[in-house]
């Protein structure tokens, strides 16, 4: 130990055999350095704290068990930290449940708010939209939308046909749902086993993904003939087990003029930029605006006038800024300058 390490340790009025005692040294060490605990402010930080947005239930958790170290809560501080948990966690409808349980444990809270966590993580998998992205290996930009330097080009297009119809596939009537955000046209694996007049198979080196980017098994491909009232079209059609219903891809579509595309195209950024009024509503913010009559403003009968006769000061920084907003506002006629006293 250092000079001031012993003069520290002199303070400490150690017997002699309490003085050779490493862990009561230690120990008499780190309570002096750490000083006395505002029990009453670590409380209140406890107390107070919540989980935040975008925090995981574990990390919420920890931080609880890390806050309820200094705030001499004894025995009751298992329940005030499964309190805490049901109180300040962001769900609430977690909060309500466990609120619901008798005889509720801190182990039961953790174990159902980590199985809470978890099951809202996995429900954008379950629910989400059925699409069928194709991409070749060959050609990377294949996808429901054609994604290039980090923009994306839509068209705007609406369905002149009910989403399901039918459509015949080399004679064969199939009823088909429209998908204008998948690449392919695909059926399901038991509806080619018990319709084998559709096709002859073939193999594929295709890999087509559903939602998430995730790779779909493909069993086989077929090409066939498709057909809707008077116009017809070859296409590939894509034998997929586990799929629930036949889907008609954009190709097969647009084709089969089942969907009108409007020739007003629009890019956008990926990327979300700021709102900007003016950009957005150059009409209103362009200008000065102007209710175009005259308009009668009503006080209240015990309204009293309220007037600023000194003059506010200007920070010299914002002089010159100031003068050139005056005199903006004097060219809209906002206001108009007085150089003679007024009552």
């Amino acid at each position: 130990m250092g000079d001031k390490a012993d003069d520290i340790f002199a303070t400490f009025k150690l017997a002699p055999e309490e003085a050779q005692n490493f862990n009561i040294v230690v120990a008499k060490f780190n309570e002096h350095f750490k000083g006395d605990t505002n029990v009453i402010y670590e409380r209140v930080r406890f107390n107070r704290r919540c989980q935040e947005e975008g925090e995981s239930i574990d990390s919420f958790i920890t931080n609880l068990h890390t806050l309820v170290k200094n705030c001499n809560f004894r025995d009751l501080h298992e329940d005030l930290i499964r309190d805490r948990i049901v109180v300040g966690c962001t769900d609430p409808k977690l909060s309500l449940s466990l609120q619901m349980i008798p005889n509720l444990t801190l182990d039961g809270t953790i174990r159902r708010a980590r199985q809470s966590e978890t099951i809202k993580s996995q429900q954008h998998l379950l629910r989400s939209p059925e699409h069928i992205v194709g991409e070749d290996p060959a050609d990377n930009n294949s996808a429901v939308h054609y994604v290039s330097d980090n923009r994306i080009r839509r068209q705007e297009i609406s369905i002149s046909k009910p989403s399901r119809t039918n459509i015949a596939i080399n004679g064969v009537p199939l009823k088909f749902k429209l998908n204008s955000g998948a690449d392919v046209t695909a059926i399901p694996e038991h509806i080619y086993k018990l319709r084998k007049d559709l096709s002859d198979l073939s193999d594929t080196h295709k890999i087509l993904h559903g939602p998430r980017r995730i790779p779909l098994k493909v069993t086989e491909v077929v090409t066939a003939t498709v057909l809707h009232e008077d116009l017809s079209a070859e296409q590939r059609i894509f034998i997929i087990p586990n799929l629930e219903e036949p889907l008609l891809g954009r190709p097969a579509i647009e084709a089969l003029k089942l969907v009108t595309v409007h020739p007003n195209l629009h890019t956008i950024s990926s990327q979300k930029r700021p709102f900007d009024r003016k950009i957005e509503m150059p009409d209103l913010f362009t200008g000065l605006s102007t209710f175009g009559e005259e308009c009668t403003v009503l006080l209240h009968p015990d309204a009293s006038p309220y007037s600023v006769p000194t003059p506010r000061r200007v920070p010299l920084p914002l002089m010159e800024k100031t003068r050139a907003e005056l005199q903006r506002m004097e060219k809209l006629e906002v206001i108009s300058k007085v150089d003679t006293p007024t009552e």
